[in-house]
């Protein structure tokens, strides 16, 4: 069963995915994500360490890792979600991503072949480069065409699962607003998730243990920034007129 979220995406809200203006804000989102994070450190970092037998299980089926990745990954977001409006939250809730599995799934597969399509012109411009003996300039330009497609889609799409969640959007749609609403401030956004890959790169350097720390955070503070633009928490959200005057 899905939860009744706020209909602060709805289609009214939202209409012509015409969204308004807004400032990104990396430091708050983080001190957000770890105010959220410690309320519930316990289930939060249960939930992030059981993940570690279910990797574990899923790497001797080929493929089932894709199937429950999404899933699983949503709910540090419904924690997150719960923890902020202060509703209790229960160990349980962190699967309620499982109740979008289908969307989560299609979204998954989007990802992975919009991704893979992208990166096949740069490999073979890597092949022939390496057939025509200029290996090296072709090496770093094929690399640096594959970092800067992997930085595109992973801020284009870093909210899809999101609006999926919270706005029970079907896949192809979520992915569209989720484009459009970080192309307002790609460079923004791009700044938060280097911030948040070099928070998680400090966990592994704490012994490989505070990883476990900043993962939960990092997924934290993604629903903050979230949060932070499309108000899920606050009161009168569920009226459609408290959002669209915030529209373009």
């Amino acid at each position: 069963m899905k939860e009744n979220y706020p209909n602060s995406l709805s289609e009214d809200a939202l209409r012509n995915n015409m969204l308004y203006d807004y400032e990104v804000s990396p430091s708050s989102y983080i001190s957000k994500g770890w105010e959220i994070f410690k309320q519930n450190m316990g289930l939060f970092l249960g939930y992030q360490l059981l993940q570690i037998p279910i990797s574990v299980a899923t790497a001797f089926i080929p493929g089932s890792s894709l199937l429950v990745s999404m899933p699983l990954n949503a709910g540090f977001h419904i924690g997150a979600y719960k923890t902020d409006k202060g509703e209790e939250l229960n160990f349980g809730d962190f699967f309620k991503g499982f109740n979008h599995f289908a969307p989560l799934l299609i979204l998954t597969f989007f990802m992975v072949l919009i991704v893979f399509a992208a990166i096949i012109p740069f490999g073979i411009v890597i092949g022939i480069g390496a057939a025509s003996g200029a290996e090296k300039i072709v090496f770093i330009l094929g690399g640096l065409g594959i970092l800067a497609a992997s930085a595109y889609f992973a801020v284009s799409y870093m909210f899809s699962n999101l609006f999926i969640i919270f706005g029970d959007r079907k896949a192809w749609d979520a992915m569209e607003l989720s484009r459009k609403f970080t192309g307002q401030q790609f460079w923004g956004w791009l700044g938060f998730i280097l911030l948040l890959a070099l928070l998680n790169l400090g966990g592994l350097l704490c012994l490989g243990i505070g990883v476990f720390f900043t993962m939960c955070i990092s997924n934290c503070a993604i629903y903050a920034a979230f949060n932070d633009i499309f108000h899920l928490t606050e009161e009168g959200t569920d009226s459609d007129d408290n959002i669209i005057q915030h529209l373009v």
